[in-house]
């Protein structure tokens, strides 16, 4: 692959996903709470891509890596749902924190750096804690209701597991390079979009 394609290829994405806020939620209309609710943290592509740079990485942290934050991942989601819900004046997050977030989660992973335990705890609860606050807002918006909140909240789990649990059972050399260069592929998309979110910024 040229020096050219690893360029174009991300910027591309870039270029796709940063609309796909404002046309995902018409994706979902006409779909029951729960199926609406499942597909929106795969189709906010702020949540899909700090979902999978924090599983990435705990993953390749290893298993009491990826169990810590699974639970801390619950734990952000109850404590950011329910600032939520208590707020009734709340709004979404910007773009900003989510991309600070994955890409610096992302680019760990690309260099393989082990940290403790407790730096991958912190990171699922801040994930968590935006996660669970955006679905909360998501569904008052939609009126997917509680049960839209809950189908949002075990495919953001359910996500960020199993690609965890993906990248242990990726054992043999190559898989862990493509893991990799997976993980820099998404440090360079959240750059990106990072880039061009601050660019918008008025």
């Amino acid at each position: 692959m040229t020096r050219q394609s690893l360029i174009a290829i991300p910027a591309l994405l870039v270029l796709v996903l940063l609309p796909a806020t404002a046309s995902a939620h018409p994706v979902t209309e006409g779909l029951d709470p729960f199926s609406a609710g499942l597909l929106h943290p795969v189709l906010a592509p702020n949540q899909i891509m700090l979902l999978l740079a924090l599983g990435l990485w705990a993953g390749q942290q290893g298993r009491q890596h990826l169990h810590w934050s699974t639970g801390l991942l619950l734990a952000g989601l109850l404590s950011g749902g329910t600032v939520a819900v208590l707020d009734e004046q709340a709004t979404l997050f910007p773009y900003l924190p989510y991309l600070v977030l994955s890409s610096a989660l992302a680019l760990l992973t690309a260099l393989k750096l082990r940290l403790p335990v407790i730096t991958c705890a912190a990171a699922a609860l801040l994930a968590g804690g935006l996660a669970g606050h955006e679905t909360v807002l998501h569904a008052r918006l939609t009126g997917d209701g509680t049960i839209g909140i809950v189908a949002a909240s075990l495919a953001i789990l359910l996500i960020c597991f199993n690609t965890g649990w993906l990248t242990i059972r990726a054992g043999k050399f190559w898989m862990q390079i493509a893991i990799r260069i997976l993980a820099g592929w998404l440090t360079a998309l959240s750059l990106m979009m990072l880039g061009l979110v601050v660019l918008q910024t008025p």
